[in-house]
């Protein structure tokens, strides 16, 4: 199976793709557009020519001034109706989630917690000075889990947190898979700014005015407890029953030719 996702930064929510190829029986090989039979996880679709005609399944755009036709595509799903409605000649009927969602569901379920805290860095600042003042000040209750491990490392680490805060977008969508309180933490520079965050928050129902929070290093567990959410959980079980039909409609696409 020839599957495109981005691999020039190791992210672990990039690899999000042959994890769940790998669940439904596939060995997923990478492959660039326009050989891919299929683009997945992550925000990617500005890397597809618009002549592909493999299968598109939960990606979405980076910009928010982007926009695609794909007409030989098959759209099985897309990541958040900001992406949707880029995406000329197709209707609103396509369904929302992204990958990432459905991926927690098959690597596990989570534990009681055994840490307090659970800090997510962006692959581009590994080593942000308010994530280490936190963890500084609570060795014992904070881990730092690096977002350039392999996703089920990171699902692992994540699950037995009571909180999360990430400045990665997967980590704030693995904590809304398994019912975790999380934080979006502001990253400065951020390639396309807090488009695929707002998109992705169209899928789940989060909050319109769901926004990062600028760390000081200073903040207390209840400091950061007061900014946490959750996604409904109703809406993140749809998304994953949703993702679920187009996974195996696509296996069943697949295995047919």
């Amino acid at each position: 199976m020839t599957a495109y996702w981005y691999r020039e930064t190791l992210n672990f929510g990039d690899l999000l793709t042959p994890v769940v190829l790998r669940n439904h029986g596939f060995t997923p090989t990478h492959a660039y557009p326009p050989r891919a039979q299929l683009a997945s996880t992550g925000s990617i679709l500005e890397h597809l020519p618009e002549t592909f005609g493999g299968v598109i399944l939960g990606s979405g755009f980076i910009d928010a001034q982007s926009h695609r036709r794909f007409p030989r595509a098959s759209i099985l799903a897309l990541r958040g109706s900001h992406t949707r409605e880029r995406i000329e000649g197709h209707g609103p009927h396509i369904p929302l989630g992204d990958p990432g969602l459905y991926a927690a569901r098959l690597l596990g379920a989570r534990h009681d917690p055994c840490c307090a805290l659970g800090i997510i860095p962006h692959h581009s600042n590994l080593d942000a000075p308010a994530f280490r003042a936190i963890a500084k000040r609570a060795p014992g209750d904070v881990r730092i889990i690096s977002p350039v491990a392999q996703p089920a490392d990171v699902f692992a680490r994540l699950r037995e947190c009571e909180m999360i805060v990430s400045a990665s977008l997967h980590g704030l969508i693995l904590a809304d898979a398994l019912g975790i309180p999380s934080v979006w933490s502001a990253t400065s520079s951020l390639l396309g700014g807090e488009f695929k965050f707002h998109d992705y928050a169209t899928a789940v129902g989060r909050r319109i005015d769901w926004a990062p929070a600028e760390l000081t290093g200073d903040e207390s567990f209840a400091d950061l407890r007061a900014l946490a959410s959750c996604a409904p959980a109703d809406e993140v079980e749809a998304c994953q029953q949703g993702l679920a039909k187009a996974f195996d409609r696509f296996a069943m696409q697949a295995r047919a030719h």
